[in-house]
């Protein structure tokens, strides 16, 4: 049995009720795109598959976000 299909027989905890690993992403408006892109695309769903499998939350925190294109 593959590591994703191990995970998903894994009960989705409710909010809070695991402890809470977070990852906070910082940068500059115009540099670490391609690395912020690359994260949200490929590691981060992995990670949070990984983290519940163990018991735990993981949480992306990604400071640039919801930050309009304007305040670039």
């Amino acid at each position: 049995m593959g590591d994703e299909e191990s995970i998903m027989n894994v009960a989705t905890p409710k909010k809070r009720e695991w402890p809470v690993i977070r990852v906070f992403v910082s940068s500059t408006f115009t540099d670490f795109k391609h690395e912020r892109d690359v994260l949200h695309q490929n590691v981060f769903r992995k990670l949070e598959l990984h983290c519940r499998a163990r018991g735990f939350q993981f949480q992306a925190i990604v400071l640039r976000w919801g930050v309009p294109m304007e305040a670039e």
